[in-house]
């Protein structure tokens, strides 16, 4: 099951006079993994199918759609689902905790062990441009020309929102430190 409620808590209602933003529900979708040799990737891997999405998983009254709907409602509803899930991704799991994350310890390695301590030969490879990377994507993401503000129907404050929420609750044991 994949649950992107928390995206519709930052933009409820649309804004006529705000052509910028759109609205942004939080789309819940039920997966099945396929095990068909006509619908794998490769001849390795076995498909992730979608059988049923809803669009506002908040209101009990919205639609599901399924395949046995109109092909046109049904693939409008697969990407709106993939939307809301990279700007959960890109905002989340990519700035927040590949890069955000890191930094501290980045910035620790560097001041806290000398260049031949074994530790620092084996990390410094990938964290060596971890904090100019950050600074590189936070100027990227965010502000009027930023790539949240023109292609996320959250834009950069309500992606900013979704980051905070994902702070509130993020822990060491989420990383498997």
């Amino acid at each position: 099951i994949l649950d992107l409620e928390n995206v519709s808590s930052f933009y409820s209602t649309v804004d006529a006079e705000d052509k910028g933003k759109f609205l942004a529900l939080g789309p819940r979708c039920v997966f099945y993994l396929a095990d068909d040799p006509e619908r794998r990737f490769s001849s390795n891997m076995m498909a992730l199918l979608p059988l049923v999405i809803t669009l506002d998983a908040t209101d009990s009254e919205s639609p599901v759609y399924s395949a046995l709907d109109d092909p046109w409602l049904w693939q409008l509803a697969k990407s709106y689902v993939s939307s809301a899930d990279v700007q959960v991704h890109i905002t989340v799991s990519l700035l927040l905790n590949s890069v955000v994350a890191l930094e501290p310890f980045a910035i620790s390695l560097h001041e806290s062990l000398s260049s031949l301590h074994p530790v620092w030969k084996i990390l410094y490879p990938f964290l060596r441009y971890k904090c100019s990377e950050g600074t590189m994507l936070r100027q990227a993401f965010f502000g009027e020309s930023g790539i949240l503000e023109g292609l996320f129907p959250l834009g950069d404050e309500g992606c900013s929102e979704l980051l905070k929420e994902a702070v509130e609750g993020w822990s060491l044991e989420d990383m498997g430190l």
